[in-house]
């Protein structure tokens, strides 16, 4: 598993690129698209969505791999702190999508 976010982490944003980038997208989010606080890099587009306000999206295997370095949280803590408290928060129409490629 780790080994596959490691991989996806050589496609995101460099972080000194992210400041800039995070800037270019403001022009398209609405004013109450919401953020997920200390996971600005783990952002990784915006999702449109007919009839609704963009909204952006984060790789949700990053987020996870973040709390586990960064936390030292062990794989199964990390994803169900994810599940229940970052994707399970609703806050409106502008809570942010979170997108994933590996269901291990």
């Amino acid at each position: 598993m780790i080994d596959v976010i490691k991989e996806k982490k050589k496609k995101l944003i460099k972080a000194n690129e992210l400041p800039k980038w995070l800037e270019y997208i403001q022009e398209w989010l609405p004013e109450g698209a919401m953020k997920v606080d200390g996971f600005d890099d783990c952002i990784c587009g915006i999702v449109e969505r007919f009839g609704m306000d963009a909204v952006l999206l984060y790789d949700s295997d990053t987020m996870i791999e973040k709390m586990m370095s960064q936390d030292g949280m062990e794989y199964d803590d990390a994803v169900e702190y994810f599940e229940f408290n970052i994707k399970g928060a609703w806050m409106g129409e502008g809570t942010p999508c979170f997108f994933r490629d590996s269901f291990l």
